[in-house]
């Protein structure tokens, strides 16, 4: 598919107010007067978090991150085959009460080579299960999908895990290729699709989860997104060695999802 398209540092600060005491014992409150502190929220992380393997209604296999913020990520297959991508889909969804909503997610499909707005309405089981529908623009096409919990997604990632050399299918700005590219032990990326564009960029392990950050520049030209770079997510299995990622642009027009598989070593 053609995209067309790709810590919060939380400060406590301590406050207090102070009368003066004149020399007869009464309070002086004449001092300047000190704002009592504002308290700080931390988002709730949401309870539908996690790496669900699944599939859905046409027929295609579906793996799913949904991380602790609401994001969620999903890279789905073409009907005919269970390893060759077929799209992903991004966006932010709410979980309360076993219920899943979301009305902003964006469907990148390789194989029609459109983006369609998704809305996501279905239900999970903490650490189980995750099903429901999307549906696309205004026809309002359905999609049901289902998926099981990955308990994967409770493992520590490690850069060990992942370095390698990646044969895989991309989609980017430039169109849908076939890339070769490596990961370093440092989580440094580097690789070339058939046209000469060179890309690289870092995978940096999660502290908390399975899954991994993921930034990708490319080269100078003939990249079609030369100089550019996109940020997201990417999720090793070790099973089978297959690595996904996915990173829009900050409009969502633009960006890279990519399938690929580590070379047996």
């Amino acid at each position: 598919m053609n995209f067309k398209a790709a810590s919060i540092t939380l400060a406590l600060a301590s406050v207090f107010s102070v009368g003066l005491i004149s020399c007869n014992g009464s309070v002086d409150n004449g001092g300047p007067s000190i704002p009592s502190p504002t308290p700080t929220t931390v988002p709730t992380p949401v309870e539908a978090q996690g790496i669900y393997n699944g599939s859905t209604s046409d027929s295609r296999q579906l793996v799913t991150l949904i991380v602790p913020s609401g994001q969620y990520y999903a890279w789905y297959t073409t009907k005919l085959s269970s390893t060759v991508l077929g799209g992903g889909i991004e966006g932010v969804l709410s979980a309360s009460d076993g219920t899943l909503a979301s009305n902003n997610g964006v469907d990148y499909n390789i194989e029609l080579d459109t983006i369609s707005p998704a809305v996501l309405a279905g239900s999970y089981t903490v650490q189980s299960t995750i099903s429901g529908n999307l549906t696309y623009g205004q026809n309002g096409d359905q999609v049901t999908f289902s998926a099981n919990y990955d308990t994967a997604y409770d493992n520590t990632p490690s850069l060990s895990a992942v370095t390698g050399t990646y044969d895989g299918v991309a989609s980017s700005p430039g169109g849908t290729e076939l890339v070769v590219f490596t990961v370093g032990t440092d989580g440094k990326v580097a690789g070339v699709d058939p046209n000469n564009c060179t890309f690289s960029g870092t995978l940096t392990p999660n502290a908390d989860h399975n899954y991994y950050a993921l930034s990708v520049t490319f080269g100078a030209s003939p990249c079609v997104a030369a100089g550019q770079t996109f940020t997201g997510v990417s999720l090793y299995q070790a099973t089978g060695g297959q690595l996904l990622g996915m990173a829009p642009n900050s409009s969502r027009t633009n960006g890279v999802i990519f399938r690929a598989v580590k070379r047996p070593s």
